[in-house]
């Protein structure tokens, strides 16, 4: 602010003013006050989980016990330590002491890649583990074989159509 300015703010500042004035004045910055207080507190108000719940996503606090996995709080099926799974799971799975296993709540929420198709489930695969795979019609299916191989995407469901294993795409 220079010299001129300066001087011309305090001469506003030291005019007589009328009472209706200064009340208006009073109020104005009264109510300022208020609202600029108000924004303040909303701007601190973020969603906090407390102990022992722990933070999953944006809005979501999951109780004590569970895991947030893939931004859904899960209850593990085992109590033991939880390791890390490498390569990580794929989607409706959840990582139970170092392995991936099929959750049903998760496999539920994955997307089906069949057309017109909503449907993912657990089954138990070729290989003994359980995958969250699509539900899928069993007209143009392929059979898995004796050997249980099936093309990329796709696993080996043991009791796939008319309990024959068959191959099925997995969910994403």
């Amino acid at each position: 602010m220079d010299d001129r300015s300066f001087d011309l703010l305090v001469k506003r500042l030291g005019e007589r003013r009328t009472r209706r004035t200064s009340v208006r004045a009073l109020a104005g910055a009264a109510l300022s006050a208020v609202v600029l207080s108000d924004a303040a507190t909303r701007a601190k108000k973020k969603k906090k989980c407390k102990a022992p719940k722990v933070k999953c996503g944006r809005k979501l606090c999951c109780a004590a016990g569970q895991q947030c996995v893939d931004g859904a709080c899960v209850t593990p099926t085992t109590t033991t330590t939880i390791l890390a799974c490498s390569p990580e799971c794929g989607a409706g799975q959840a990582c139970v002491d170092g392995e991936c296993v099929c959750d049903a709540t998760l496999c539920a929420a994955a997307t089906n890649p069949n057309p017109g198709e909503t449907i993912c489930s657990c089954f138990l695969t070729g290989d003994g583990q359980t995958q969250c795979v699509a539900n899928q019609q069993c007209v143009g299916h392929v059979d898995c074989g004796l050997g249980g191989s099936c093309p990329e995407g796709f696993v080996c469901q043991v009791f796939g159509c008319g309990n024959q294993p068959t191959c099925v795409k997995t969910c994403v």
